[in-house]
């Protein structure tokens, strides 16, 4: 059992007694999985005598286990050592279903784009001349490589090949980039 999932499970304690368990844990559920509104849990919380901390600790305790991809028998014995073991087996029950699904959601708003982190380039000869713009020995190629880490850590180059005059107008492009993230940095 991680860290993170374990520091909530002294939070997850009120579960044990409280009223309407089945419909609270659903509802948290729900919210871990985006399809509920926090407050719904503060509310059903309230009603089956649980705070607002217990219902953000289950909600925290499900994200937690989807993002870890805690298996089941895991979250069950951790559970147990906070709850009844028909109840434990309950909550680690529906996050083990949950899992894929908030894995999924998590990913996508967590993951962001990926980040360059490094740029190379060759010059790999001359393409020939075009009608449109004759040139002797043609016009010079480049292979520009972007390397960017994913969110996962993996790493994933992306190659492209330019014209001089292309090269030239993705500097510019950089250089404008930089010069207004340079006049934003104040208001930041």
């Amino acid at each position: 059992m991680t860290d993170a999932v374990s520091h909530l499970l002294p939070g997850l304690k009120p579960l044990g007694a409280c009223e309407n368990f089945d419909a609270l844990v659903g509802l948290c559920a729900g919210v871990a999985a985006g399809k509920k509104a926090p407050a719904d849990a503060h509310r059903t919380g309230a009603a089956a005598g649980v705070d607002a901390g217990c219902t953000d600790s289950l909600v925290a305790f499900f994200l937690e286990a989807a993002r870890r991809a805690v298996p089941t028998e895991a979250l069950t014995a951790a559970l147990n050592s906070v709850l009844p073991g028909e109840r434990a087996r309950n909550i680690a029950s529906i996050a083990a279903e949950g899992q894929p699904f908030i894995a999924s959601a998590l990913s996508a708003v967590a993951s962001g784009p990926d980040e360059l982190v490094d740029v190379s380039w060759t010059r790999v000869g001359t393409a020939a001349a075009g009608s449109e713009r004759p040139r002797a020995g043609g016009d010079p190629r480049y292979t520009v490589t972007l390397t960017t880490r994913r969110a996962d850590g993996s790493a994933a180059p992306v190659q492209f090949i330019a014209s001089l005059e292309q090269l030239n107008d993705l500097v510019a492009s950089l250089k404008a980039a930089v010069h207004q993230v340079e006049l934003d940095a104040p208001a930041l």
